[in-house]
């Protein structure tokens, strides 16, 4: 979780510069991706980018009695992770 958590950062509000807002598009990174392989104490080479998304969407249905991320984080994950596009754990570099 501390991992994911350092990936999500406040950044200022284009329309309201006097708020912020929470930006988690490093989360799927692939810095993200090497400090959480790196914090396995199992080895998951086989399937690493299969098991780092089950982690990450672990924490955000806070299943299997993972720590869930507070709603405002969770927001900001789901926008990233709903884009269109391929994660870097998932890329075929990494399968």
């Amino acid at each position: 979780m501390s991992t994911f958590r350092k990936y999500i950062r406040l950044v200022p509000d284009p329309a309201d510069p006097s708020r912020g807002s929470l930006d988690a598009s490093e989360i799927v990174s692939k810095a993200c991706y090497e400090e959480w392989m790196s914090a396995r104490e199992y080895d998951c080479a086989d399937h690493a980018g299969k098991t780092f998304q089950r982690a990450l969407t672990g924490h955000i249905s806070a299943s299997d009695g993972r720590l869930p991320f507070s709603p405002e984080e969770e927001a900001a994950i789901l926008k990233v992770i709903r884009a269109k596009r391929i994660w870097y754990a998932r890329s075929p570099l990494w399968l």
